[in-house]
């Protein structure tokens, strides 16, 4: 059996995911811990996640073990997530339609420009 202990080998620090969406709610929480031995229980894990863009619920099972003194995760696995929008999604999607409106139309017009091309196999036009 395989433990998913700390790796010694694996940079933790530097692999981290950094976002610049700010979050606005974090929350974990356990809901569930189920001895099944006496060094050994299952713990069912709900982390929420909002940020400006997207609300996000993760539920992981974990699978710890007690150890030389401490409790260590020996499995986890993912049991399910939700995504949704948040409920003013619409209202910062039109500002930023209306603060990038040039741009968009900039970005949409070379698109158009370089599929017309690629579909008329004019393919110096699509460099």
């Amino acid at each position: 059996m395989t433990l998913g202990y700390h790796n010694p080998e694996y940079d933790y620090e530097a692999n981290q995911v950094n976002s610049e969406i700010p979050v606005r709610e974090s929350k974990l929480s356990i809901d569930r811990i189920e001895y099944t031995a006496k060094d050994q229980a299952t713990l069912q894990v709900t982390y929420i996640k909002n940020t400006e863009e997207l609300n996000r619920k993760d539920v992981e099972v974990f699978v710890i073990r007690y150890e030389q003194g401490q409790w260590k995760i020996a499995h986890d696995g993912w049991f399910y997530n939700k995504l949704e929008l948040p409920g003013d999604i619409d209202q910062k999607a039109a500002a930023i339609l209306e603060d990038h409106f040039i741009g968009q139309n900039n970005v949409l017009s070379d698109l158009r420009k370089y599929y017309a091309a690629y579909n008329a196999e004019n393919l110096d036009q699509t460099i």
